[in-house]
Protein backbone atom coordinates (compact mmCIF):
# COMPACT_ATOMS: atom_id res chain seq x y z
CA UNK A 1 0.00 0.00 0.00
CA UNK A 2 1.36 3.38 -0.97
CA UNK A 3 0.99 6.08 1.70
CA UNK A 4 1.58 9.73 0.90
CA UNK A 5 0.93 12.71 3.13
CA UNK A 6 1.32 16.18 1.75
CA UNK A 7 0.76 19.39 3.67
CA UNK A 8 -0.09 22.28 1.39
CA UNK A 9 -0.08 25.75 2.92
CA UNK A 10 0.58 27.54 -0.35
CA UNK A 11 -2.03 27.11 -3.05
CA UNK A 12 -0.86 25.10 -6.03
CA UNK A 13 -3.29 26.67 -8.46
CA UNK A 14 -5.23 29.90 -8.12
CA UNK A 15 -8.37 30.34 -10.19
CA UNK A 16 -10.02 33.68 -10.89
CA UNK A 17 -13.69 34.21 -11.67
CA UNK A 18 -14.69 36.71 -14.32
CA UNK A 19 -17.01 39.53 -13.25
CA UNK A 20 -20.63 38.47 -12.91
CA UNK A 21 -21.88 41.81 -14.17
CA UNK A 22 -24.44 42.23 -11.39
CA UNK A 23 -24.30 43.76 -7.95
CA UNK A 24 -23.77 41.39 -5.07
CA UNK A 25 -26.74 40.50 -2.95
CA UNK A 26 -26.73 41.29 0.75
CA UNK A 27 -24.98 38.71 2.90
CA UNK A 28 -27.23 35.65 3.03
CA UNK A 29 -28.28 34.67 6.57
CA UNK A 30 -26.60 31.53 7.81
CA UNK A 31 -28.60 28.35 7.43
CA UNK A 32 -28.95 25.81 10.16
CA UNK A 33 -25.79 23.76 10.57
CA UNK A 34 -23.33 26.29 9.12
CA UNK A 35 -20.17 26.32 11.26
CA UNK A 36 -18.71 29.79 11.97
CA UNK A 37 -15.90 31.28 14.03
CA UNK A 38 -14.66 34.86 14.37
CA UNK A 39 -12.14 36.86 16.35
CA UNK A 40 -14.07 40.11 16.37
CA UNK A 41 -12.45 41.23 13.13
CA UNK A 42 -12.77 38.38 10.64
CA UNK A 43 -15.42 35.67 10.36
CA UNK A 44 -15.06 32.24 8.72
CA UNK A 45 -18.05 30.06 7.81
CA UNK A 46 -18.07 26.51 6.41
CA UNK A 47 -21.02 24.52 5.07
CA UNK A 48 -21.05 21.01 6.59
CA UNK A 49 -22.88 19.68 3.52
CA UNK A 50 -20.18 20.46 0.96
CA UNK A 51 -17.14 21.95 2.71
CA UNK A 52 -17.60 25.26 0.89
CA UNK A 53 -16.50 28.34 2.82
CA UNK A 54 -17.16 32.06 3.22
CA UNK A 55 -15.00 34.82 4.72
CA UNK A 56 -16.18 38.26 5.82
CA UNK A 57 -15.21 41.06 8.15
CA UNK A 58 -16.82 41.45 11.56
CA UNK A 59 -15.39 44.67 13.00
CA UNK A 60 -12.91 45.03 10.16
CA UNK A 61 -10.84 48.20 10.33
CA UNK A 62 -11.16 49.77 13.79
CA UNK A 63 -10.84 53.25 12.31
CA UNK A 64 -13.39 52.75 9.54
CA UNK A 65 -16.94 51.81 10.56
CA UNK A 66 -17.88 51.34 6.91
CA UNK A 67 -15.55 48.31 6.93
CA UNK A 68 -17.78 46.33 9.33
CA UNK A 69 -19.71 43.24 8.20
CA UNK A 70 -18.35 43.23 4.65
CA UNK A 71 -18.03 40.18 2.40
CA UNK A 72 -14.56 39.15 1.29
CA UNK A 73 -15.88 36.11 -0.58
CA UNK A 74 -19.21 35.94 -2.43
CA UNK A 75 -21.97 34.92 0.02
CA UNK A 76 -23.87 32.24 -1.90
CA UNK A 77 -26.64 30.48 0.00
CA UNK A 78 -24.70 27.20 0.26
CA UNK A 79 -21.20 28.75 0.34
CA UNK A 80 -20.46 26.72 -2.77
CA UNK A 81 -18.86 29.33 -5.04
CA UNK A 82 -15.53 29.15 -3.16
CA UNK A 83 -14.26 25.57 -3.16
CA UNK A 84 -11.31 23.29 -3.87
CA UNK A 85 -10.81 20.49 -6.38
CA UNK A 86 -8.42 17.55 -6.16
CA UNK A 87 -6.77 16.43 -9.43
CA UNK A 88 -5.38 12.90 -9.42
CA UNK A 89 -3.10 11.69 -12.23
CA UNK A 90 -2.63 7.93 -12.00
CA UNK A 91 -1.50 5.44 -14.66
CA UNK A 92 -1.84 8.11 -17.34
CA UNK A 93 -5.43 8.91 -16.40
CA UNK A 94 -6.59 12.22 -14.91
CA UNK A 95 -9.60 12.50 -12.63
CA UNK A 96 -10.92 15.57 -10.81
CA UNK A 97 -12.80 15.55 -7.52
CA UNK A 98 -14.61 18.43 -5.86
CA UNK A 99 -13.65 18.63 -2.19
CA UNK A 100 -16.70 17.67 -0.13
CA UNK A 101 -18.48 16.16 -3.14
CA UNK A 102 -20.43 12.93 -3.13
CA UNK A 103 -18.55 10.00 -4.66
CA UNK A 104 -18.42 6.29 -3.97
CA UNK A 105 -17.74 5.75 -0.23
CA UNK A 106 -17.20 9.51 0.28
CA UNK A 107 -17.58 11.01 3.76
CA UNK A 108 -17.45 14.59 5.04
CA UNK A 109 -17.19 15.87 8.59
CA UNK A 110 -16.98 19.54 9.62
CA UNK A 111 -16.15 20.72 13.12
CA UNK A 112 -14.86 23.79 14.94
CA UNK A 113 -11.53 23.82 16.72
CA UNK A 114 -11.94 23.51 20.49
CA UNK A 115 -10.07 26.82 20.70
CA UNK A 116 -12.64 28.54 18.48
CA UNK A 117 -9.91 29.74 16.12
CA UNK A 118 -10.70 27.67 13.06
CA UNK A 119 -12.83 25.06 11.30
CA UNK A 120 -11.69 21.61 10.16
CA UNK A 121 -13.39 19.82 7.27
CA UNK A 122 -12.34 16.18 6.81
CA UNK A 123 -13.33 14.52 3.54
CA UNK A 124 -12.48 11.13 2.06
CA UNK A 125 -13.28 9.47 -1.26
CA UNK A 126 -11.86 6.70 -3.46
CA UNK A 127 -8.57 6.21 -1.63
CA UNK A 128 -7.90 9.81 -0.62
CA UNK A 129 -8.27 11.55 2.71
CA UNK A 130 -8.18 15.35 2.65
CA UNK A 131 -8.28 17.81 5.54
CA UNK A 132 -9.22 21.43 4.87
CA UNK A 133 -8.33 23.84 7.68
CA UNK A 134 -9.41 27.47 7.76
CA UNK A 135 -7.84 29.28 10.70
CA UNK A 136 -7.83 32.81 12.08
CA UNK A 137 -4.16 33.78 12.36
CA UNK A 138 -3.14 34.47 15.95
CA UNK A 139 -3.16 38.11 17.03
CA UNK A 140 0.51 38.23 18.07
CA UNK A 141 1.87 36.89 14.77
CA UNK A 142 3.00 38.93 11.77
CA UNK A 143 0.07 37.73 9.65
CA UNK A 144 -2.59 38.78 12.18
CA UNK A 145 -5.77 39.85 10.44
CA UNK A 146 -5.56 37.07 7.86
CA UNK A 147 -7.13 33.66 7.35
CA UNK A 148 -4.80 30.69 6.85
CA UNK A 149 -6.01 27.98 4.46
CA UNK A 150 -4.22 24.61 4.69
CA UNK A 151 -4.80 21.24 3.04
CA UNK A 152 -3.37 17.85 4.06
CA UNK A 153 -3.73 15.04 1.52
CA UNK A 154 -3.24 11.35 2.30
CA UNK A 155 -3.17 8.82 -0.56
CA UNK A 156 -3.70 5.23 0.56
CA UNK A 157 -4.02 3.85 -2.96
CA UNK A 158 -1.64 3.34 -5.88
CA UNK A 159 1.05 5.99 -6.55
CA UNK A 160 -0.37 9.15 -8.08
CA UNK A 161 0.42 12.79 -8.75
CA UNK A 162 -1.92 15.00 -6.75
CA UNK A 163 -2.71 18.66 -7.40
CA UNK A 164 -5.03 21.04 -5.59
CA UNK A 165 -6.96 23.83 -7.30
CA UNK A 166 -8.60 26.40 -5.08
CA UNK A 167 -11.18 28.84 -6.34
CA UNK A 168 -11.96 31.87 -4.19
CA UNK A 169 -14.92 33.87 -5.45
CA UNK A 170 -13.72 37.26 -4.23
CA UNK A 171 -16.33 39.82 -3.28
CA UNK A 172 -14.55 42.65 -1.41
CA UNK A 173 -17.93 44.03 -0.33
CA UNK A 174 -19.72 45.12 -3.54
CA UNK A 175 -16.75 44.60 -5.87
CA UNK A 176 -17.12 41.10 -7.26
CA UNK A 177 -13.72 40.72 -8.92
CA UNK A 178 -10.11 41.02 -7.74
CA UNK A 179 -6.57 40.16 -8.77
CA UNK A 180 -4.03 38.40 -6.55
CA UNK A 181 -0.57 39.61 -5.53
CA UNK A 182 1.94 36.94 -4.48
CA UNK A 183 5.28 37.63 -2.75
CA UNK A 184 8.32 36.02 -4.36
CA UNK A 185 10.64 34.13 -2.02
CA UNK A 186 13.83 36.05 -1.15
CA UNK A 187 12.64 39.19 -2.92
CA UNK A 188 10.63 42.28 -2.12
CA UNK A 189 8.60 42.17 -5.31
CA UNK A 190 5.15 40.72 -5.97
CA UNK A 191 3.73 38.88 -8.97
CA UNK A 192 0.33 40.01 -10.20
CA UNK A 193 -1.93 37.02 -10.95
CA UNK A 194 -4.62 37.88 -13.51
CA UNK A 195 -5.58 34.42 -14.77
CA UNK A 196 -5.60 30.81 -13.60
CA UNK A 197 -1.99 30.07 -12.72
CA UNK A 198 0.00 27.07 -11.45
CA UNK A 199 2.01 28.05 -8.38
CA UNK A 200 5.18 26.29 -7.19
CA UNK A 201 5.33 26.77 -3.44
CA UNK A 202 9.15 26.94 -3.36
CA UNK A 203 9.05 30.15 -5.41
CA UNK A 204 6.59 32.08 -3.26
CA UNK A 205 5.90 32.94 0.35
CA UNK A 206 2.95 31.61 2.30
CA UNK A 207 0.70 34.65 1.92
CA UNK A 208 -1.12 36.47 -0.87
CA UNK A 209 -3.63 39.28 -0.99
CA UNK A 210 -6.31 40.65 -3.32
CA UNK A 211 -6.79 44.11 -4.73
Amino acid sequence: MNFIKRSIAVLLIIALITPMGTALADTIPEKQGIQSVDNGYLKISVNPKNGGFHIATALGDKLNKDDNNKDLLYPSGDYDTSFTTLRVIRDGETKDYIFGGKYSDSQLQVEKYPTGTGILASWSAEGFEVEQRLELVAEKTSNHGMVQVTYDVVNTGAPAEVQLRILMDTALDKQDYAYYEMLRVGETGFDLITKETAIKSKNYGNAFFCL
